[in-house]
């Protein structure tokens, strides 16, 4: 039996399910909450998210002995998780944005991202998941890499794959900061993948300076595949056609995926001037006055 469920605020209490089901948004500040099921076989609960939110609780697993939970995100909005969840089936994502907000947002399981329009998986900065593997499963499926609008670091803990193309978001700001994901596990790329760097504005990002956008960091996985990258790059920035490959090096013996740029974006607000036959060069900042 399948049945329809209305929005569900999660407090100091527990949710449990007997059978398939699907419920309208998800939310709930308390860490204590549960979500669960109690049905034999294999049960799959389905979040329709259409209202961005935050669930704190713990999305567990299916509690009839050795039967297993499966969750799905669909909904164009947001749902952020930021509990210890426990479940013990699979994470789809397959509308709409799922962010990782804590190491167990993910469980232990298998995540995958898919191939629809703008449906993203984001990691937020700080965060390990535990996730065993992840997968984007085409072109369309994104990985957004660090918190919105600000950059920083997350790590996948587990494997990830995109064997059939990808997309990846990071952030880039200042002389030497960009967003920066590390895998510890098992990377395997494939098919077309889609690098889309935004600028948060601020200072200059330097000609001929490298910047990591994936690495390893010493993790005791194994990275291969041999994708076509195609980058997606804010106003004014220019790949450096004489580092690695077209201004990219994607490196499976080093683990890394590296950038250059050939050119220097201005900060706003800077003008850059020069007269020819004399070699000067001069640097104005238009200044706000003062109140």
């Amino acid at each position: 039996r399948t049945s329809t469920l209305t929005d569900f605020v999660i407090g100091n209490g527990t949710l449990t399910l007997t059978s398939f089901n699907t419920i309208g948004n998800l939310s709930g500040s308390v860490t204590t909450g549960l979500v669960q099921m109690a049905a034999s076989g294999l049960r799959t609960l389905t979040i329709n998210q259409t209202a961005d939110g935050t669930y704190a609780g713990v999305l567990g697993p299916n509690t009839n002995g050795g039967n297993v939970g499966n969750y799905v995100k669909n909904g164009t909005a947001t749902l952020s998780l930021t509990g210890n969840n426990t479940f013990d089936g699979s994470m789809a994502v397959n509308n709409g944005t799922l962010v990782a907000g804590s190491a167990g947002a993910l469980s232990t399981t298998t995540t995958t991202v898919g191939n629809t329009t703008n449906t993203t998986l984001r990691i937020n900065s700080g965060v390990a998941v535990t996730a065993a593997t992840i997968t984007l499963n085409g072109t369309q499926s994104r990985l957004d890499v660090g918190t919105a609008n600000q950059i920083g670091s997350a790590t996948v803990s587990g494997n990830l794959g995109a064997t059939s193309g990808g997309s990846w978001l990071f952030d880039i700001n200042g002389l030497t900061a960009t967003d920066v994901l590390t895998v510890n596990g098992n990377l395997t790329l494939g098919g077309t993948q889609s690098i889309i760097l935004t600028n948060l504005g601020g200072s200059s990002v330097l000609a001929n300076t490298t910047y990591t956008l994936i690495n390893s960091d010493g993790g005791a996985g194994l990275w291969s595949g041999a994708p076509t990258f195609n980058f997606t790059l804010p106003t004014g920035f220019v790949l450096n056609a004489g580092f690695g490959t077209g201004g990219y090096n994607w490196d499976t013996s080093g683990e890394v995926l590296q950038v250059q740029f050939s050119s220097v974006v201005p900060e706003p607000g800077t003008g850059l001037f020069a007269v020819a036959g004399f070699g000067w060069l001069f640097l104005l900042r238009r200044r706000t006055p003062r109140a």
